[in-house]
């Protein structure tokens, strides 16, 4: 069984991002570049879909 602190707990939760948060550090990175409407945020280890404009407005992307 694992036991866990409130302590230990309440770390790890503070350290998980929303994908509010994803979507702003990536255009504070990035800029304007990309196009961030179909992130989902789940965790560092999962993909998310991130579009970029140029491509987007050529017509390559849908």
């Amino acid at each position: 069984m694992n036991n866990i602190t409130n302590e230990e707990l309440q770390s790890k939760l503070s350290r998980v991002k929303s994908t509010d948060t994803f979507v702003e550090e990536a255009r504070a990175l990035h800029g304007d570049l990309f196009d961030y409407n179909k992130v989902d945020y789940r965790s560092i280890t999962q993909r998310v879909l991130i579009s970029s404009k140029k491509m987007l407005s050529l017509g390559i992307l849908n």
